[in-house]
């Protein structure tokens, strides 16, 4: 007896977690909606003094997610043996909970680039070919093949090939996968719930200063950080009401964070340059609304292949976005929907910034554009029974 139609194997944190999460859960709650989901989690995902999700199962609206242990907590304490025990035994439960619920679809989402992750794969596709259950895959980035060990790469990719089918987010990865043999691919943009950016209106007061906010996971040297602080110190000299709120987790051991941190050091920048640190996904929505202009500067082309998570949220406050014209960002936007700037260009940038606080009503039409743009684009609604129909769901 079938007790789900669609089955979702993920690595990542469940409810809540990163981009990989939030990816997965756009996507499950409308496919939910029509055909059952069940998301399973394969191994412990959480930080024993940092515990973000804490029941091992429930629901996230008509969602049943699972952890295949009953602790979902990483036992990073423990011996090396315990943990091969947590990754190899997470295998075989894993296997016992898709027979359980006997899926008609399995989509792998949120895997990584290792050799668990690599067995995980080889395990599922097996027993599913085995079993005639159809299996898919989903990607928003190049596979990361740098903790794969040289003699299983082949294999690793091969693994792609022999997929019914695959979810990518960008076109770039859609020539990628079709040019390593997959050809049954189903191009999903990045999707955004305007739903929580529209329950999160602000209304600020004339006295506040003109706020910049950039909101990231992490990765502050590829989204040029350090430039863009470099910038608004240069602004300070000749504007003084505004801040810049950086959101997000930060590496202290970082060697580029230790030098963005020397700069606003030497350059008495404390009082309008602030970090904010890491915040819950439901504190962001508010976040950004608050802001008068969203920013993002990546140095170069995503070499992950993937697209900003940021920007499509960005984009759904309705607020004037800079960012940098870099890998698929143009084909969606162009200077009517966003302030694009070049690249490594701190005087295009500059110009930018002065402009927007000096003109910032001619600006507003902008920022509307773009929101128009995003849910032309960025909406799962469009794609929902493309997606039942891909995934042999109906």
């Amino acid at each position: 007896m079938r007790e789900t139609d669609l089955i979702i194997i993920t690595t990542s944190p469940f409810p809540i977690g990163m981009a990989a999460t939030n990816r997965l859960q756009s996507y499950a709650e409308e496919i939910s909606k029509i055909k059952k989901t069940t998301v399973i989690i394969t191994k412990p995902t959480e930080v024993r003094n940092n515990i973000i999700n804490k029941k091992t199962k429930g629901y996230l609206g008509s969602i049943y997610y699972e952890y295949v242990h009953k602790d979902n907590v990483w036992p990073k304490e423990k011996s090396k043996i315990y943990k091969l025990f947590i990754l190899v035994s997470s295998l075989l439960l894993t296997i016992r909970i898709i027979k359980r619920y006997n899926p008609k679809t399995i989509l792998m989402a949120g895997i990584g680039g290792s050799i668990y992750s690599l067995i995980l794969r080889f395990i599922i596709q097996k027993w599913a070919r085995i079993n005639k259950i159809e299996v898919y895959q989903e990607m928003s980035e190049y596979p990361s093949l740098k903790k794969i060990p040289y003699i299983f790469k082949k294999t690793y990719i091969k693994l792609y090939r022999k997929l019914d089918g695959m979810l990518v987010m960008t076109k770039e990865l859609t020539l990628y996968f079709e040019g390593i043999g997959q050809k049954k691919l189903y191009h999903l943009p990045m999707s955004v719930n305007f739903d929580r950016f529209d329950k999160n209106e602000i209304i600020k007061e004339r006295n506040m200063k003109f706020t910049f906010k950039y909101c990231g996971g992490g990765n502050l040297e590829r989204d040029g950080v350090k430039m863009m602080v470099e910038t608004f110190i240069a602004m300070n000299e000749k504007c003084k009401n505004f801040v810049l709120h950086i959101i997000g987790p930060i590496d202290r051991e970082s060697d580029y964070l230790k030098s963005i941190l020397n700069t606003i050091k030497n350059n008495n920048a404390y009082n309008y340059i602030k970090f904010i640190g890491r915040k819950n996904k439901d504190e962001i929505p508010k976040l950004l609304n608050e802001a008068d202009c969203l920013i993002m500067t990546p140095v170069k082309d995503f070499d992950s292949g993937g697209f900003p998570t940021k920007l499509g949220e960005y984009l759904a406050t309705g607020k004037p976005v800079i960012c940098t014209n870099v890998s698929e960002i143009p084909f969606y936007l162009n200077d009517s929907s966003a302030i694009l700037i070049p690249p490594n260009d701190k005087k295009a940038l500059k110009h930018a910034l002065l402009d927007l606080i000096n003109n910032y009503n001619k600006y507003k039409e902008i920022g509307e554009n773009g929101r128009k743009v995003a849910k032309q684009n960025f909406t799962i609604n469009a794609h929902v029974n493309g997606l039942i129909n891909f995934l042999k769901l109906d």
